[in-house]
Order: structure tokens, then sequence, then C-alpha cells
């Protein structure tokens, strides 16, 4: 298995693969994803843990050198409200 990753690792890095720009992409998307969602359960936790008002989210995470926007928090804070409720 270790090698099958290391493979990939050397097709993703070469970039001659014509199929290596799918999986850059593939891999650029589920990073982001994984971000998002990290950065989601973050605010979830501070708003409805903490009670934390958007304003002291966004200082708190921009604090931790994170780059997003108010508004941003404000639609994380519904997302988040969004995936509990399911």
């Amino acid at each position: 298995m270790a090698t099958d990753r290391m493979a990939l690792v050397d097709v993703l890095r070469k970039g001659e693969d014509p199929e290596a720009d799918f999986l850059q992409e593939g891999v650029r998307w589920l990073v982001q994803e994984l971000i998002e969602a990290e950065v989601s359960a973050q605010v979830g936790a501070l708003r409805y843990g903490e009670h934390r008002s958007v304003p002291e989210i966004h200082r708190q995470l921009t604090g931790q050198g994170v780059r997003i926007t108010e508004c941003t928090v404000t639609h994380l804070v519904a997302r988040y409200e969004e995936l509990v409720l399911v």
C-alpha cells in the first residue's frame, strides 16, 4: 500500500501523466472541503458551545491566521445550523 501512495505522489509531482491534472484538482478540492469542514466545526463550537458572536468568532479565527471575512463566518454559522438540523 505504501508503494501505491508513493507512486501517486510521484505522478502528482512530475505532472507527466495526463491524469495528473485531474488528480491534482481532486486533491485540491478535497483539501479545500476538509479545511472548510474544520473551520465550520470550529465556528459551530464557538457560536453554540461558547456563545460567541459573529464578530468575536471572526476576531478569534483571524487571530489564528485564518483568512476569513465576517460575511463568511455568518455563512458558516448558517451552514453549521443546516448540518445540525439534518
